[in-house]
């Protein structure tokens, strides 16, 4: 997605034709994502950066924490308290109302 990425993600998003971060958060390696996928996970980083950066933040110490192995989705109910598939929700929200 070289030109206005934001403008077809939340072309796939109206159409209901997003992956659904809950069914690929478990992926182990971002090799095994989609062009798609990648796309998508970089809009949600994008997101929650701009939304909640303390979270974030905690979110990535997670992710390189050498003392606790955490999947996404254990990491994301973790520091946010919610599921994937909820984070999923208020992230294509928010797609729909800012991206153009």
């Amino acid at each position: 997605m070289k030109s206005n990425w934001r403008r077809k993600i939340r072309h796939l998003v109206y159409l209901h034709k997003d992956p659904s971060l809950g069914n690929w958060c478990e992926k182990t390696s971002p090799y095994q994502l989609t062009g798609t996928e990648h796309v998508i996970a970089w809009s949600i980083v994008d997101w929650l950066v701009e939304s909640d950066p303390i979270r974030m933040s905690k979110l990535l110490d997670l992710s390189s924490d050498g003392r606790h192995i955490y999947s996404a989705a254990d990491a994301i109910e973790e520091v946010f308290g919610i599921t994937p598939y909820v984070l999923d929700e208020r992230w294509r929200k928010y797609v729909l109302k800012n991206y153009k």
